[in-house]
């Protein structure tokens, strides 16, 4: 049996990845804009909820919820990563690292142009050990703590963007019931996980309240 790489092996391999050559590569899409980008049929999030929300209103409203609270909590991070763009690999997992004896690369297909933070959190959410391998990347490209504390929020868009494909998928056909068992699984999943990182859940306005102006 082959023996499985060392945290340390699979960073240098993201790395040399991230350090190759941009000529020609397309730009993005970008994880940070999970939300907006175009899937199948030109389906974003936003606009399959849209769809969702007929059958489904209140399932519908309550991942538009954590889709602002992601925002929110990523929009400080934005202008940091916009300066980080490499080659990236939004399929990114453990089979994407390709060990030749003692040499780790990874599979260069697919790749496009996004902040080096979208990889961490697809090692982090995919890769046995990913959080000891986005260590040993930080370390050894000297990854500012601001944008390390993205890939966490990241991770949490990862699972909105999967989402995303799904819904998309069910509102290009809009044929059959809509995915509400996975839709309850990823926002059962973001919840916790926001929880976790301390973003805060958003306050409705009393009741009865008049806006000024």
């Amino acid at each position: 049996m082959a023996a499985v790489p060392s945290p340390d092996a699979l960073a240098t391999a993201l790395a040399g990845a991230h350090h190759e050559p941009v000529d020609g590569l397309p730009d993005g899409p970008h994880l940070v804009d999970y939300a907006e980008s175009s899937r199948l049929g030109d389906w974003s999030l936003r606009s399959a909820l849209v769809r969702f929300a007929q059958p489904e209103p209140t399932r519908a409203s309550a991942v538009l919820e954590l889709i602002r609270r992601t925002d929110g909590a990523l929009k400080p991070h934005r202008r940091r990563l916009e300066p980080t763009a490499v080659p990236t690999s939004p399929a990114l997992d453990a089979a994407a690292f390709l060990a030749d004896g003692d040499a780790v690369a990874i599979a260069a297909d697919g790749r496009v142009l996004d902040a080096r933070a979208a990889d961490l959190a697809r090692v982090a959410a995919r890769v046995p050990d990913g959080v000891a391998v986005v260590a040993a990347y930080a370390e050894a490209e000297g990854v500012p703590a601001e944008e390390l504390a993205a890939v966490p929020l990241l991770v949490v868009a990862l699972e909105l963007d999967a989402l995303g494909d799904a819904l998309a998928a069910w509102a290009d056909v809009h044929d059959g019931p809509p995915p509400v068992d996975l839709v309850d699984r990823v926002a059962a999943d973001v919840f916790r996980q926001l929880g976790e990182l301390g973003v805060p859940r958003e306050t409705a306005p009393p009741r009865g309240a008049r806006s000024r102006g």
